[in-house]
């Protein structure tokens, strides 16, 4: 018998099996930290709305709520009882749907 050395390939185990992986992709990501970056797609800040900031008032998810319905809710009548309802929670809290700076 022979052996083959092929140093593009992955050696080695995890945890208690070995020492770790190195070479190749998987042994790169032994080294890196996944993290998420997010920049503002235009030139300008594009602020948070208060009704998705934390602390999350009690009253934004019903809103959120009523605000998908409206959008996704067929028929004419429904329509109308869920701008309605959208109506009334926008009433009771103007500033939620307002951007803070």
């Amino acid at each position: 018998g022979g052996s083959c050395v092929w140093q593009a390939l992955p050696l080695g185990g995890c945890k208690h099996s070995g020492f770790g992986r190195f070479n190749g992709p998987e042994g790169l990501r032994g080294f890196a930290r996944e993290v998420s970056i997010t920049s503002d797609r235009f030139g300008f800040r594009t602020p948070v709305p208060r009704l998705i900031q934390y602390p999350v008032d009690p009253v934004a998810p019903s809103i959120i709520s009523s605000a998908i319905r409206l959008i996704y809710v067929e028929g004419f009548s429904n329509k109308v009882s869920a701008a309605v309802q959208f109506g009334k929670l926008f009433l009771q809290n103007p500033k939620q749907l307002l951007i803070s700076a």
